[in-house]
């Protein structure tokens, strides 16, 4: 499995430990093992947001896929380019340039953004052309894709602010309605 492995420097005029997490976010403190600890929550939300973004990928990568023949040529050279730059940075991520952390956080970004592009893409497409089903999925994609990012920044945010990053999110109650089989039966009787 690819990995991605954050550095801790010690600056010897602050006297302090610190790991670079984008290109002004440098964390520090004075205890190592500490800093070593938010590390390892940081990768974790870090992984598991690229994790949703390959979803992401995925699902707009078969949009493009599915409306290949409703869009232009134009159309077309714009995503697959987007597309393009989206693998590039993405795969450069996880090159093992550890000594760049503050790089390659802020690639995820890039990612982002690019499929972004191809959902702005088909969505202008749509809304020229009147094609409401594309229309549709761009919106909800993109809706998505903005969530990702917000959602990116408030956990980074609460990491920050000593707050545990809760990777499991408890599954909803459903209650299940017992009455329901009693009452069909009770319907078709009357009916019978």
């Amino acid at each position: 499995m690819r990995d991605f492995n954050f550095t801790i420097d010690w600056n010897e005029n602050t006297k302090l430990y610190e790991s670079r997490l984008g290109w002004e976010n440098v964390k520090t403190d004075t205890n190592r093992k500490r800093l070593e600890k938010y590390l390892v929550e940081y990768k974790r939300l870090f992984k598991d947001n690229m994790r949703i973004l390959l979803n992401l990928q995925t699902q707009v990568n078969q949009l493009h896929k599915i409306f290949y023949f409703e869009l232009n040529d134009q159309c077309h050279f714009k995503i697959s380019r987007s597309l393009q730059d989206f693998e590039f940075n993405f795969n450069w991520i996880f090159k093992g340039q550890s000594s760049r952390n503050f790089i390659a956080i802020g690639k995820m970004f890039v990612c982002i953004n690019c499929l972004i592009e191809v959902v702005d893409t088909c969505l202008e497409f749509a809304r020229i052309n009147k094609h409401y089903s594309l229309k549709h999925q761009c919106e909800s994609l993109r809706k998505m894709l903005y969530e990702l990012q917000y959602s990116y920044e408030r956990d980074k945010t609460a990491l920050d602010l000593d707050l545990d990053y809760k990777r499991i999110v408890p599954p909803l109650k459903v209650e299940k309605h017992t009455n329901y089989a009693n009452t069909l039966h009770e319907v078709i009787s009357r009916f019978s």
